[in-house]
């Protein structure tokens, strides 16, 4: 077992040096963050401060993408950490990222919400009135409400059948935690996990012509 988990690491590793060679370090590929070889990026909620917070027994279950050198310049919203080892963490958007070690194939993303902390993430504007639309999507639903910090209310709307995810930027930069519809703007109903949810990496989705006005709350 030993043996494999260091393969992880090896694998992930010469991945990353081989990258920014025309290549992206980190690319959006089926509504979801890859490495540039397609493979299942992850957030970790305790990361939330932007500084890498799995380390020993974390880490050789959740690899950290590594690279071996800073590049000159990095591509919009991909930034470096510092890890205590002195090993260069890939960040998207301040989120550190990392591989899940039983993800063994392109397309697989059984690490995606374990433990209620790990998640990947999907595709999205940067406008918050816009999201990446899908027909037949795979969505998931946090229907534990948290709360947070530093309230702030944006608008989300479907406007036919297909489903849509708005990823707002909180005033205060760091990801949504929790979010909650305070006002139907649509003239089709909105029921939570059946026509609009909040995932845990910090989105909102809409569909079947739901629309609100949403509350969100911040780590």
């Amino acid at each position: 077992m030993k043996f494999q988990i260091s393969q992880l690491f090896i694998i992930g590793f010469a991945m990353a040096q081989s990258l920014w060679a025309g290549t992206p370090v980190v690319q959006f590929h089926g509504g979801i963050l890859v490495d540039s070889a397609q493979r299942t990026l992850y957030l970790f909620d305790p990361d939330a401060q932007g500084n890498s917070t799995c380390y020993d027994d974390c880490a050789q279950v959740w690899p950290p993408l590594l690279l071996s050198a800073t590049p000159e310049v990095l591509p919009p919203n991909v930034g470096i950490v510092t890890r205590t080892d002195g090993t260069k963490q890939v960040t998207y958007k301040k989120n550190p990222l990392y591989y899940f070690r039983n993800d063994k194939k392109v397309g697989d993303r059984k690490g995606d919400g374990l433990g209620g902390v790990w998640h990947i993430l999907p595709e999205a504007s940067d406008d918050s009135s816009e999201g990446d639309s899908e027909c037949h999507p795979r969505r998931f639903t946090d229907l534990v409400h948290k709360g947070g910090n530093d309230p702030f209310t944006f608008e989300c709307k479907s406007t036919d059948a297909c489903l849509k995810r708005c990823s707002p930027t909180a005033p205060n930069g760091r990801r949504i935690r929790d979010a909650r519809l305070v006002k139907r703007t649509s003239d089709a109903p909105c029921g939570e996990g059946i026509s609009w949810g909040h995932e845990m990496a910090g989105s909102v989705w809409v569909e079947s012509g739901c629309g609100g006005i949403f509350e969100a709350f911040t780590y």
